[in-house]
């Protein structure tokens, strides 16, 4: 592992990109998620912070896409896959489309679905070094809890509205519900977990779609839901846990390519 300090350039197939945050520490910021293409074998890994929504246009990747970066082991997040970026050394290359069953996206995703939700949560427990970040396949889906969120603090509202003087962007807009997978995973016996998604890809939907607030809400949940678990896909979680809270896993993405041939299907339990 490189020393605190120590620079590397990473070649990134960027799969998650997670809701802006704001804290004092970092102002607004994302943590972004991937692919090591540079290793000896694909890895995962996690860059933080981000200060996506002050990137100039050119350096405001996609996900799917492909990147390169500078970026130096973390001081404070002692996560096996966190990095640092250095945001000014970020360059875009090419974007793996999707078409069908996502042939491009799998070949670099699918060989690191492993452990299941179960085995990763144990690694973690009590801050243990097992994996923070994963790709998990639902055995048994139980429904998408959703539940009111408060609206930002005082402090939150107050860095929502900081930009910057090369960059041109909008308030921060706090989506006012919370959206949650509750499945079942893989493991035999699994008795369940309930996990706030916190994908960008959501969050920009709530904010953008325009319906009264109940439509919206019963709108997010049938996309994600009904139609990334339709039974023509084959679904899956990109997963990762909190920094200060090992072992407390969120869903960070959703990869739901439709399946290559019939297979079994998944079992949807919606919960009232």
């Amino acid at each position: 592992m490189p020393a605190l300090g120590a620079y590397e350039t990473l070649r990134v197939l960027v799969t998650v990109k997670a809701y802006p945050s704001l804290s004092s520490r970092y102002g607004e910021a994302i943590c972004v998620a991937g692919v090591r293409l540079d290793t000896p074998e694909p890895e995962w890994v996690r860059l933080f912070p981000v200060r996506f929504r002050d990137l100039p246009r050119e350096q405001q990747f996609s996900k799917y896409e492909v990147i390169t970066v500078r970026a130096c082991r973390h001081s404070t997040d002692t996560r096996r896959e966190t990095w640092r970026p250095d945001l000014d050394s970020i360059e875009r290359h090419e974007f793996l489309s999707a078409g069908g069953t996502w042939p491009k996206r799998r070949a670099v995703v699918e060989p690191l679905i492993g452990p299941t939700m179960c085995e990763l949560h144990r690694g973690r427990k009590g801050g243990a070094d097992g994996p923070s970040l994963g790709l998990v396949r639902p055995a048994r889906m139980r429904g998408i809890p959703t539940r009111a969120e408060d609206e930002w603090t005082v402090g939150q509202a107050a860095l929502a509205g900081q930009g910057n003087l090369l960059t041109v962007k909008t308030d921060l807009e706090k989506p006012l519900h919370a959206f949650s997978y509750s499945y079942c995973c893989e493991e035999p016996g699994c008795k369940g977990h309930t996990q706030k998604i916190v994908d960008w890809e959501l969050g920009q939907a709530y904010r953008s779609w325009e319906r009264s607030p109940g439509e919206l809400v019963a709108s997010i949940q049938e996309k994600w839901l009904d139609f990334m678990f339709d039974p023509k896909r084959d679904t899956t979680f990109f997963v990762g846990d909190q920094h200060t809270r090992p072992g407390q896993f969120l869903v960070l993405g959703t990869f739901y390519p439709e399946r290559e041939q019939p297979e079994t299907q998944l079992t949807m339990d919606v919960l009232a």
